[in-house]
């Protein structure tokens, strides 16, 4: 819980920093992918906030690695 808000703020702040035109990147309608980490899932990143990939397989892996460990424990 606490690399949310950091990566809500920073994601917030890329989008608007592409839409004013201030940095290069592409927003489209994957962009609200990296909201909720699934930006990896179906579509190869873009040029829009690549250095999250290491955080949504980070995350993922906190979320599916407890229930995993249980069910074959």
């Amino acid at each position: 819980m606490r690399t949310l808000p950091n990566n809500h703020l920073f994601l917030l702040l890329n989008i608007a920093l592409v839409a004013l035109g201030l940095a290069p990147g592409l927003l489209n309608a994957n962009t609200a992918a990296y909201f909720v980490f699934l930006q990896n899932l179906w579509k190869q990143l873009g040029l829009f906030f690549w250095e999250s990939w290491s955080l949504a397989v980070e995350e993922w892996f906190y979320l599916l690695f407890p229930p995993l460990v249980a069910l074959f424990a």
